[in-house]
């Protein structure tokens, strides 16, 4: 699936927001993925490049301080 950029210019809900955050070269990097709605009612998702937020956006940072790999195996 090919990727592509859309640029909505206009107030949208936001219905997911979901990031990790690490260090490349010294520096914070964050990889965000997030699901807004219209009011249309159609979705968008994909990743978060930029954004604009009005009036207000309530975040929360949590800091992982151990982290177990999981892997999960098909039964098909």
């Amino acid at each position: 699936m090919r990727r592509r950029s859309v640029t909505l210019d206009e107030q949208v809900e936001l219905l997911s927001l979901i990031s990790d955050t690490a260090l490349k070269d010294g520096e914070p990097v964050v990889h965000a993925h997030a699901v807004i709605g219209k009011k249309d009612g159609t979705v968008h998702g994909g990743h978060l490049l930029r954004a604009c937020i009005r009036p207000t956006c309530e975040v929360v940072l949590r800091a992982l301080t151990t982290c177990r790999s999981l892997s999960i195996r098909s039964q098909a």
